[in-house]
């Protein structure tokens, strides 16, 4: 799902990858 607050997309496991 993608974060709006962050811009960035957070995995289900709660890592979070940077979306380019």
């Amino acid at each position: 799902s993608i974060d709006e607050s962050s811009k960035e997309e957070i995995d289900e496991t709660g890592e979070a990858a940077i979306d380019s």
